[in-house]
């Protein structure tokens, strides 16, 4: 099930009026409940005396303080005590609560100093913690971003687990578990903070967005992480903002010394830049396309919105119509700024802007917030959207090749059995050398044997099965020529050699030698003999933590590997074991279906659900040789290992007929 506006909340300060009024509003707008099913289990007093009181999807807190960014014990104690204990009542937690919006004049954030020797991570956070002044700079933390994950311990600066995931998926009660949803929508007043709704309203009933999209790549700085963000930048512009079928403006690169900027934007629909952190309200002139989703990395932007002189950019972007953007409290690293590829691939897909945000911000506890309305989905001009489980045309191919290949693998190991028969029974009526008395029985029942025997051995020959096989080889092959236009244009119709270069496709020779006459395969679109490729699919060892995985491949030619084996006289059904943090020869997908090498990060928890390759090799100078029998299967056993702290997770097993 998605995630919809039945699973959030709407937080206002309990007593004041226009930050209930807006609570209010908003439930309006989107139908949102306000009646208390459980009357007995809707309100309460923390320890602190802070009042709470639910109203179905309302929640209503008595703060001591709203002041935009707190202390880091006021924060505990005047929001996040009391909305935990809200969530927990008997009122709340009968509903699937997975998003909660900070209404109108709730604090924003909170000041927070590193405690001397003390991890947040290892406080108990029943109660505030004991924090020892060190002397440190002060970080502004996101309460979005701690809210996110207000059923877990504060962790300072956690890894997303929910961050870039390559298959995507709407957010669910799995993602819930790891992070809330948790947007802020406040401003200098009640109106300002009401008209942000408006213009969500407004996006949701047209639904299409169409205006312009401005993205400045550039920046002067030149600290660590400048250069891959602005690569980032600049591969979402040659790559994902194509897909939106927008008019897009970029900014020129002049000097790595100047920040080339936008100098103003009119009928846009999206900004995404870097690092001129101050503007005026002159930079957004008139449009008349709906403003969707501004975003600009730089270190403090988010500190307010209440400042209605404010030249930050969240200000300014919610003032001049934007219906959602996200901003810094304080210095999030460039590696925390939020990644567009994984923003606009979830949006694409269906995304909600809230769900957009937090499958694209890197760190939570942390100090980047989204500020307007979570729920808000738009669509995209002439845009159909590619499923992840739709596969491409010519990945289908190379399958189809290599489950046939396996078919015939199997129908050439089924020969050499059947003639291995044969062979031991003309031996046994040969040499008369059988267990048992009555030798003259025995060899007239072998005799007997034989007869059937050769019958099979007759009709499974490989003039037999492959002539069964070879229109259907055939097919596969003619298949290009007929379907695809080459990779080089001169070629109108590819033969099946043009295809399999253009693709960086091979065959296993069984299927070539199939075909060898009328279709022939050239030596260097074949595969060696005995060649093998083992593939997994990632999987989430660890459910609550973001892991780099490291893998250990075992092969053996017996399905019980160690089982029956002494291993004190040093003997192993294990053929080889590969370690991916060797790196050589492992490959992961990461793109769909596009295979790179693997680095000593390993595959990171992004890619849970993606593919990951170790293919033989054949060295002759280092004396390497990992190919196997054609014919014979093997089994193979994969073990995921964390590479920081080498814990290894569930081992999985897996067999495997050698086709090549």
């Amino acid at each position: 099930m998605s995630i919809t506006k039945d699973n959030f909340i709407v937080v206002y300060v309990y007593g004041n009026l226009d930050s209930e009024e807006f609570a209010n509003y908003y439930a309006n707008v989107y139908d949102i409940d306000v009646i208390t099913e459980d009357p007995s289990g809707n309100s309460g007093i923390t320890s602190n005396g802070i009042y709470w009181q639910v109203d179905g999807q309302k929640v209503g807190i008595q703060m001591l303080t709203t002041t935009e960014i707190l202390d880091y014990e006021d924060f505990l104690i005047n929001i996040e005590e009391p909305l935990s204990a809200a969530l927990n009542s008997s009122e709340l937690s009968n509903r699937n609560i997975w998003g909660i919006l900070l209404g109108y004049r709730v604090p924003g954030g909170f000041y927070y100093e590193e405690a001397c020797g003390i991890f947040l991570d290892e406080i108990d956070l029943i109660a505030p913690p004991f924090l020892i002044p060190c002397g440190s700079e002060s970080v502004a933390i996101s309460a979005t971003s701690r809210l996110s994950r207000i059923n877990n311990n504060f962790s300072l600066q956690k890894e997303n687990k929910l961050y870039n995931r390559q298959v995507f998926k709407r957010f669910d009660s799995d993602d819930a578990e790891l992070s809330l949803i948790v947007s802020r929508i406040d401003g200098p007043n009640l109106q300002f903070a009401k008209n942000i709704v408006d213009n969500a309203e407004i996006l949701n009933k047209q639904f299409l967005v169409n205006g312009t999209f401005y993205i400045d790549p550039y920046s002067d700085k030149n600290t660590t992480g400048a250069g891959e963000y602005t690569d980032l930048l600049v591969d979402f512009y040659n790559n994902i903002l194509q897909d939106l079928n927008l008019k897009d403006w970029i900014t020129t690169f002049v000097d790595p010394y100047i920040d080339a900027t936008i100098p103003f934007v009119e009928n846009d629909s999206f900004v995404w830049s870097w690092f001129a952190d101050r503007a005026t309200t002159s930079f957004f002139q008139n449009t008349n396309a709906i403003r969707t989703f501004f975003y600009n990395a730089d270190y403090d932007g988010g500190i307010t919105v209440r400042d209605d002189s404010g030249k930050t950019w969240p200000y300014l972007a919610l003032n001049a119509g934007y219906v959602a953007t996200a901003g810094a409290l304080s210095n999030p690293t460039i590696p925390g700024f939020l990644d567009p590829n994984a923003f606009f691939y979830s949006l694409l897909r269906g995304a909600t802007i809230g769900e957009a945000f937090y499958f694209s911000v890197p760190h939570l506890d942390w100090t980047i917030s989204l500020f307007g309305d979570p729920l808000v989905t738009c669509f995209f001009p002439g845009v159909e959207t590619v499923e992840e489980d739709i596969i491409n045309e010519h990945f289908v191919w190379e399958m189809m090749s290599k489950d046939l290949a396996r078919s015939a693998a199997n129908l050439y190991k089924k020969e050499r059995e059947l003639r291995e028969i044969v062979d031991n029974i003309v031996d046994i009526t040969s040499e008369g050398e059988l267990v048992g008395s009555d030798i003259t029985s025995n060899t007239e029942f072998a005799v007997q044997l034989l007869y059937p025997a050769n019958d099979l051995l007759v009709n499974n020959k490989d003039i037999v099965w492959k002539g069964q096989l070879k229109p259907l080889v055939n097919k596969l092959f003619d298949f290009p020529t007929f379907r695809y236009i080459a990779g080089n244009s001169a070629t109108v119709r590819p033969s099946i050699n043009n295809y399999l270069s253009d693709n960086n496709f091979k065959v296993s020779r069984i299927l070539a030698n199939i075909t060898s006459e009328s279709i022939p395969i050239v030596e260097s679109n074949l595969l060696d003999e005995g060649w093998w490729q083992f593939e997994f699919v990632l999987q989430d060892d660890d459910t609550t933590e973001y892991v780099n995985y490291h893998f250990i491949l075992e092969v053996s030619d017996n399905e019980n590997f160690d089982d029956d084996i002494n291993i004190s006289d040093g003997f192993t059904n294990i053929l080889m074991t590969k370690d991916s943090f060797a790196i050589t020869n492992w490959t992961y997908e990461k793109e769909k279906e596009t295979f790179v090498s693997l680095t000593s990060n390993g595959v990171s928890s992004s890619y849970i659900g993606r593919r990951v390759r170790y293919e033989s090799r054949v060295d002759d100078l280092l004396g390497i040789n990992e190919y196997l029998t054609r014919g014979e299967t093997y089994y193979f056993r994969i073990t995921q290992y964390n590479i920081e702290t080498l814990e290894q997770y569930t081992t999985r097993e897996y067999s495997d007929i050698i086709y090549s």
